[in-house]
């Protein structure tokens, strides 16, 4: 009879398991886990998500990278949709290191590589970026970036294509 209850109650908490929150992480692997969840999102251009990544004031500095100073998160979609459309991607975190982690936030270096592809009449060409993002984030009930600048390395950027400017 106890064995019937538990796969009872197995069964119950499996139909419920949507409602179950994500597991809780240290609040090291959360950061990263952000941090990771951004190269998908612009990998599978789902900009709207961005919202899980930033701050809705948020600012980031994409000079290096020919993209400017973003203010808000309504900025920085824009300009991701925009540098990005049409361009499979594939962006890639490297090494990651939290420098200062408090309570509510932390500051953050991570390397990251981006490779993006050339399709139709460049299809099979490929062009790279390596760079790092120098992250300030805030914990307010979820780790988001308040602040990112990014660093173009290892330049000069190479590739046999050029990306082309929306």
């Amino acid at each position: 009879m106890r064995f019937q209850t538990i796969l009872i109650a197995l069964a119950a908490g499996l139909a419920n398991a949507k409602t179950l929150h994500p597991i809780s992480l240290d609040p090291a692997a959360e950061i990263r886990n952000v941090l990771a969840h951004y190269c998908i999102i612009l990998d599978t251009k789902t900009y709207s998500d961005l919202s899980s990544v930033y701050t809705p004031d948020a600012i980031a500095n994409f000079t290096t990278i020919g993209l400017g100073v973003l203010s808000g998160l309504p900025a920085i979609q824009k300009a991701m949709n925009t540098s990005l459309f049409g361009i499979p991607t594939q962006h890639a975190m490297t090494t990651s290191y939290i420098s200062d982690l408090k309570t509510n936030e932390a500051s953050v270096i991570t390397y990251y590589t981006l490779e993006q592809f050339g399709t139709g009449a460049k299809a099979g060409q490929l062009f790279t970026v390596w760079g790092k993002w120098e992250d300030q984030l805030v914990n307010d009930d979820g780790w988001k970036v308040k602040n990112r600048q990014v660093v173009a390395m290892g330049g000069p950027l190479i590739g046999n294509f050029v990306v082309p400017t929306h």
